[in-house]
């Protein structure tokens, strides 16, 4: 039976709304999009931050305040749009992970009982794999990250500056609808928790 966009909203919104009412999950929220969003601005400089950390003659706040600053490039280094789209992938990326802790937490409890049974949920892991792998590419600016595969695309004929330039929102994209599919595949059986208890 195909579900309507309504009534796959209203289970995604039931589902959060029964995680979030529990602080730990909005900690686990927080820390999962800061530290995503973190990453793919740091992704393409990966070994300036491992210099900064552990190499350079900083002091810890010095190392703190300088890893802080990269959340700044979000304004400066990246289009608007991206910059808008690498904060919407964060957020449902801290969405995801906090769904995912808490379903991975149930079923684990619960393995016990449905083994006998045979039934078991399997949680989704792949699209949310391809998504943070999505939004690591399109987290690049066109002069370094998407110019991976600004040459390949150049390859095959594919040379709109316009299309070469918005890579990386497309990926960003890409990510949050995997994202959100895994969202809601998530929500799915947080329902059916709910439903149990």
């Amino acid at each position: 039976m195909k579900l309507s966009l309504k009534t796959k909203l209203k289970i995604i919104i039931d589902a959060k709304l029964y995680v979030f009412r529990r602080p730990a999950y909005w900690l686990i929220f927080f820390l999962s999009a800061f530290f995503i969003m973190g990453f793919i601005v740091w992704s393409l400089n990966l070994d300036l931050l491992k210099y900064i950390l552990f190499d350079s003659p900083l002091t810890i706040w010095g190392k703190i305040e300088f890893f802080l600053n990269g959340y700044g490039s979000l304004l400066s280094s990246f289009e608007s749009i991206q910059a808008v789209a690498i904060v919407i992938f964060s957020l449902l990326f801290g969405v995801n992970v906090s769904m995912l802790i808490y379903s991975a937490r149930f079923l684990s409890s619960a393995d016990n009982k449905e083994q006998k049974t045979g039934k078991k949920q399997k949680i989704p892991k792949k699209s949310g794999a391809v998504a943070l792998g999505s939004a690591v590419v399109g987290g690049g600016c066109i002069a370094c990250g998407t110019s991976l595969l600004a040459p390949i695309f150049t390859t095959l004929g594919i040379t709109s500056i316009g299309l070469v330039r918005n890579i990386g929102t497309i990926f960003l994209t890409l990510g949050s609808i995997l994202t959100l599919y895994s969202i809601y595949k998530l929500s799915i059986i947080i329902v059916n928790i709910k439903a149990r208890s």
